[in-house]
């Protein structure tokens, strides 16, 4: 088959799959698509915010005081959740104070991203 016959056959096959599918269209992601649902990250924050933690290697865990005082004294925002939201939390200390896993997690979480994403 020639280029076209290719994309063709690859149509038909995508369609035959759909009422395979109960008549639902079948999920194909657009060109160069390489991202799954849910935010955007934010590369500037994310890489801010691992430099902070880098400072404080090799146990930045051990340091998390600190960590949140660095952070707030950079006044990097904390990321949208509604958890910490609805907890009141206004700056990394207050996170720290209610919520210390899911601190740790969200800062493994940009630092396990920007080790992924190396500034281009």
């Amino acid at each position: 088959m020639d280029e076209h016959g290719d994309e063709i056959a690859e149509l038909a096959s995508l369609m035959l799959s759909s009422k395979q599918n109960h008549g639902k269209p079948p999920l194909v992601k657009a060109m160069g698509e390489s991202r799954g649902p849910g935010r955007k990250p934010n590369a500037e924050m994310n890489r801010r915010i691992a430099h902070v933690i880098a400072s404080f290697e090799p146990d930045w865990r051990g340091r998390l005081s600190e960590v949140c005082e660095a952070l707030d004294g950079q006044e990097l925002p904390l990321p949208g959740s509604k958890k910490w939201k609805t907890q009141g939390c206004n700056t990394w200390t207050d996170v720290l104070d209610t919520d210390r896993q899911g601190l740790v997690k969200a800062l493994e979480h940009r630092s396990r991203w920007v080790a992924g994403h190396p500034a281009k």
